[in-house]
């Protein structure tokens, strides 16, 4: 029934969201296929829109980040990141300065597996804004993901630490390397910190 009044709102990600958990359970069942399809649908329809619009503003200023942002976040969304990198990557040739945007295009190269890369861009973010905790969250998460720089990583993601004690991904990355350090008592202690 969650699914039905979050799709009623036009709430069409989360939705999603609620039919991924519940994926594994009731993908036999007739009920929730006829649902996927309506869910996928809405959502692919929605985003769609979404970047025609953004799309639009992009026409009329090609450089405007917010537009340029919401175009990446959108194909991301929908999983196309190859589009996601190639708007953002444009528009970083013009404004290389601009560290939010360079931050979404690491986080999209990223989700497309893409670590090596969107390290290169954190290191350039980083250099410019050291301190931001989603920066050093990330940064810290890609020398995890790729088993290198630990103690880079570790000084990261203690910085995001400090300020959001609670960040779960954070826990859970600096569990994963105390787990690469073979130190499982401290794996274990941030595991259990991220519960």
């Amino acid at each position: 029934r969650l699914v039905e009044e979050l799709m009623e709102a036009k709430r069409y990600e989360e939705a999603y969201q609620q039919l991924l958990i519940l994926k594994d359970k009731h993908q036999e069942e007739a009920y929730f296929n006829t649902l996927w399809e309506e869910v996928v649908n809405a959502r692919t329809t929605y985003y769609k829109e979404k970047i025609a619009e953004a799309m639009d503003v992009l026409q009329q200023d090609s450089l405007n980040p917010k537009a340029t942002r919401e175009v990446a976040q959108y194909y991301s969304n929908l999983e196309a990141y190859p589009e996601a990198e190639e708007i953002l990557a444009k528009y970083l040739q013009n404004n290389p300065h601009d560290y939010e945007t360079r931050y979404v295009y690491a986080h999209v190269l990223a989700l497309d597996g893409k670590y090596h890369e969107a390290l290169a861009q954190m290191d350039t973010v980083l250099t410019y804004n050291s301190e931001r905790p989603k920066y050093l969250l990330l940064a810290g998460q890609l020398n995890v993901w790729m088993n290198q720089n630990l103690d880079l990583a570790k000084e990261y993601l203690t910085k995001v630490l400090t300020v959001e004690p609670k960040n779960e991904y954070a826990l859970v990355a600096l569990g994963t390397l105390y787990f690469q350090k073979d130190s499982l008592d401290k794996a274990e202690e941030y595991a259990k910190r991220a519960e």
